[in-house]
């Protein structure tokens, strides 16, 4: 009971040292955070199909929530890319993007994600994230990043994106739709990309912040020059903002269906969250040195989508960008992610009138460099040697780029416990000879159970059919770590079958193996062979 109520209470141990030093760190932290939340908060929220004041309510109470609640105090969490992602391919199917019908059912679909963590960590699945290849999600951000780029070109055009179109058939009609492309929504794109990829060299920190801004001035100089009317250079518009205001998630779903592909979507968010968060609270660790909790950061990630559903914010997740910043800027604990929540506030509030004037192809340029940083070409290059990740890693991105991030996922999930189960049903199995022929050794490392017996029982079956068959068959069992009934059964017939070939059988194993480990082996005793007792 200890162990759960400390899992999902607040976690604290932090405060007994905090100080003026900390709290300036933190405080510092927090301001660098919140300018470079502004741009990624609404380009986030338009890439998952919300308004884009959206992103800002994500961007507070999610992110207080899972400072608090998860393990590491360095992470930031709210809107995430790939989450984002997901979440508008779920949901446009069963309704138009912005409506008050989509709102309602990506609230929902953010309260089951927060469920789905909250159960996850309850049941410790946080250390079960470790089967899955660091490839599955390496290849939905590569992928996640080459959708972004192509999702958010219609917006770079001064074009309408059609969100419901296979990738393939979006990329065709994404290069039929240049000759319609506003030239001065184009001008005013290329000229953010430009001043972003420029400022990233020399303050990467704040270069999304300043593209941003650089964008908006351009494109009030082009209105200033030329008139609005001539430029067309579609904007954002009024935000509508209502902070912390207090929502319920939809439950009037009326097709089962519905609710069905909702709970699939959910999982596949919650894993794909979970496994982000892991990996970036884990970065952040090596470089801190902090200790984490892979299921508290978990719970803290569920309670953040589940207080946030509440809260008209859509799920999220660890960012790795937001999250090295943060620790970078000196964050010290989780106040930091507090006073950036909190100072967003402010700078939306003062700054509303400026952010509601981004043109929407600053937002898209915003979103094509927050894309590219996702793929890694590097990556591809040195997986490609890697057989096992390799066929993961690839075999993940073409799943995403051909059905969908949903199908992806547990696509990849799949070929990861293949590779894992793979390697464990075929054990480690050196065959040695001793004394000129006369004794084989089989040495066994690992697990011995069902699922190795098949190769197991083909090196004996190799054996059996040399020249020798009265020769002494030894299975070393020293370095195994765990042996089922199945196994003990497969050995007692080995056994009996070699002898009855008039060999001699005879098993190795530990001294105080046989009490902890193989507490089976007594049950080989009908074998009537010798057992060598090191």
């Amino acid at each position: 009971m200890k162990s759960i109520i400390k899992l999902f209470a607040p976690n604290l141990a932090w405060a007994r040292q905090y100080n003026l030093d900390t709290a300036r760190h933190d405080a510092v932290a927090g301001f660098v955070s919140s300018l470079i939340m502004i741009p990624q908060a609404a380009a986030l929220a338009s890439l998952a199909g919300m308004p884009p004041q959206y992103g800002i309510y994500a961007s507070i109470v999610p992110v207080i929530v899972a400072a608090l609640w998860g393990s590491s105090r360095h992470a930031l969490s709210g809107p995430n890319t790939a989450v984002a992602m997901m979440i508008s391919a779920a949901i446009f199917p069963f309704a138009n993007l912005g409506t008050d019908l989509y709102i309602g059912h990506v609230l929902t679909l953010t309260f089951i994600v927060g469920l789905i963590q909250l159960a996850m960590a309850g049941f410790k699945f946080g250390s079960l994230l470790k089967f899955v290849s660091p490839a599955v999600i390496t290849g939905i951000t590569n992928a996640v990043g080459v959708l972004i780029i192509v999702s958010a070109g219609w917006g770079l055009l001064g074009v309408h994106n059609m969100m419901e179109w296979h990738f393939l058939t979006r990329l065709n009609q994404l290069v039929h739709d240049v000759p319609l492309a506003n030239p001065y929504a184009v001008g005013v794109g290329l000229f953010t990309l430009v001043i972003g990829f420029s400022s990233k060299l020399i303050a990467r920190r704040y270069y999304l912040v300043i593209a941003m801004f650089a964008g908006i001035g351009f494109s009030w100089l082009l209105n200033w020059l030329l008139g609005s009317e001539t430029t067309g250079i579609e904007v954002l518009g009024n935000l509508s903002i209502n902070f912390l205001q207090f929502s319920i998630p939809n439950t009037d779903i009326e097709a089962v269906y519905v609710l069905q592909h909702l709970l699939l979507a959910g999982l596949a968010i919650a894993i794909v969250g979970a496994l982000q968060a892991t990996v970036i609270v884990r970065a952040i660790a090596d470089r801190s040195g902090q200790a984490i909790d892979k299921n508290k950061e978990l719970a803290g990630q569920g309670m953040s989508n589940l207080v946030g559903s509440f809260f008209l914010s859509f799920a999220g997740s660890s960012s790795f960008n937001r999250s090295i910043v943060h620790y970078q800027a000196g964050a010290k604990t989780p106040v930091a992610a507090i006073i950036s929540a909190l100072l967003l506030v402010v700078f939306v509030f003062l700054g509303e009138a400026i952010i509601s004037t981004m043109p929407i192809a600053v937002m898209s340029a915003v979103l094509i460099m927050v894309g590219w940083g996702l793929i890694d070409f590097r990556e591809f290059h040195r997986i490609f040697h890697l057989r096992s990740e390799a066929i993961i890693f690839y075999l993940t991105i073409i799943a995403a780029l051909m059905f969908g991030l949903t199908d992806a996922v547990f696509l990849g999930i799949v070929a990861s416990l293949y590779v894992y189960l793979r390697g464990v049903i075929n054990p480690n199995v050196t065959s040695m000879v001793e004394a000129y022929g006369t004794r084989h050794v089989l040495q066994l490392r690992g697990h011995l159970f069902f699922g190795t017996l098949t190769h197991l029982s083909n090196h004996v079956r190799r054996l059996m059919q040399s020249e020798n068959k009265k020769a002494t068959l030894v299975i070393d069992l020293r370095e195994v770590t765990y042996i089922d009934w199945a196994a003990v059964r497969l050995l007692r017939r080995i056994g009996q079958e070699w002898r009855n070939n008039g060999g001699k059988f005879v098993l190795r194993v530990l001294e105080n193996q046989q009490d902890k480990t193989l507490g089976l082996i007594d049950q080989i005793s009908k074998i009537g062979g010798e057992r060598q007792v090191a």
